[in-house]
């Protein structure tokens, strides 16, 4: 029997269910590519999980798959991110991948069923040398009489009364000496070495390079990556000849491309540094008044101006040093109650986490 032709409107009315489904996959792509760009670089990790579970389900559906593969190398390009073993690792495998797709062996049973596996093999990879990167390696000993020195800008020392070392001073065994200078550039701040060798520190906390991004003081204009790298490598050996553990926090200095290309990240890699990751400093922009979503939230707010903290932003910075502290010392430099002196509060007030 001859076949009933399908109605004129039924065929308009799948030609139009066709056309919104292609149009809501192209606004789903396009809000996957959005977040992707302004994903921290603390998530770039499970970002790039998302990207790999999409191209998973592809090449189980027997769908294209590859343009996922080829679409989170370019943000990662893009993002210009630090690129640990691991990333080079994972990069090379889905080079590979999406050559083999282009020259057609992706029809062999043995190659689909291969990559999906081979690729998250590599995201391993990645995700274990990402996590190794921020952390130190060994757990220094406990030091005895020493100090704990915070380096920075305006971001160490803002308000009136001090910044988050002064925070930090009620949740920690040791002293506490803040040489923070708002407006201070990592070229400005090797000047207060000798006051960071006369403190006597046992830990280091720097953070640094946000005003050399704004302008050299006298060149009156941005510094470049590698000369900063130089000045805090310096200020990074000058606390390791003290005998000094470092904890270098990542400054924010772009909301999709970093144009220092993961400098701090690098830093710490190299040079076995525990990191703080840069979205506890991004947190004063997003809670503010100034951007969303803080400004929709109508408070409380971790900063006032949208850049630098109040108290309730130096007390979450404080939290996060003391985080970096107990996890290098196993929480021996955690507050001691001495006699005499009346218990201090730990914890930063509610909701600043």
């Amino acid at each position: 029997m001859n076949q009933i032709a399908p109605l004129p409107d039924a065929r308009l009315a799948n030609t139009w269910l066709d056309g919104a489904k292609r149009i809501g996959r192209l606004l789903l792509l396009a809000l996957a590519v959005v977040a992707s760009l302004l994903t921290f670089p603390a998530g770039i990790v499970w970002m790039s999980a998302c990207w790999f579970a999409a191209y998973s389900m592809a090449v189980v559906r027997k769908n294209r798959a590859s343009w996922f593969l080829v679409a989170w190398a370019a943000i990662i390009v893009t993002k210009r991110i630090d690129w640990p073993a691991g990333l080079w690792f994972l990069m090379c495998g889905v080079a590979l991948t999406v050559t083999a797709s282009l020259l057609g062996w992706r029809g062999k049973r043995f190659w689909a069923a291969s990559c999906p596996p081979a690729i998250w093999c590599g995201w391993i990879a990645f995700a274990i040398s990402s996590h190794q990167a921020g952390h130190l390696s060994r757990s220094p000993p406990t030091p005895q009489g020493r100090s704990i020195v915070c380096l920075g800008d305006s971001l160490t020392s803002y308000t009136r009364d001090g910044g988050y070392p002064e925070v930090l001073a009620e949740m920690v065994s040791l002293p506490v000496i803040n040489l923070g200078q708002p407006g201070i550039t990592s070229a400005a701040a090797l000047k207060k070495l000798p006051e960071m060798k006369a403190a006597r520190p046992a830990v280091v906390v720097i953070e640094l390079g946000g005003h050399d991004f704004l302008k050299d003081e006298s060149l009156l204009k941005r510094a470049s990556r590698a000369a900063v790298k130089r000045n805090l490598e310096t200020i990074i050996a000058a606390a390791r000849t003290l005998g000094a553990e470092v904890v270098l926090m990542e400054v924010p200095r772009g909301f999709i491309v970093d144009p220092y290309a993961g400098l701090e990240r690098e830093l710490a890699r190299e040079h076995d540094l525990e990191l703080i990751p840069d979205t506890t400093i991004r947190r004063f922009v997003l809670f503010s008044p100034v951007a969303p979503p803080g400004m929709w939230l109508g408070g409380p707010y971790l900063s006032d101006d949208g850049l630098h903290p109040n108290s309730r932003g130096n007390a979450l910075l404080a939290q996060r040093v003391l985080t970096a502290l107990e996890r290098l010392y196993c929480g021996r430099l955690s507050y001691v109650a001495r006699p005499g002196m009346r218990p201090r509060h730990r914890r930063p007030p509610l909701g600043v986490r």
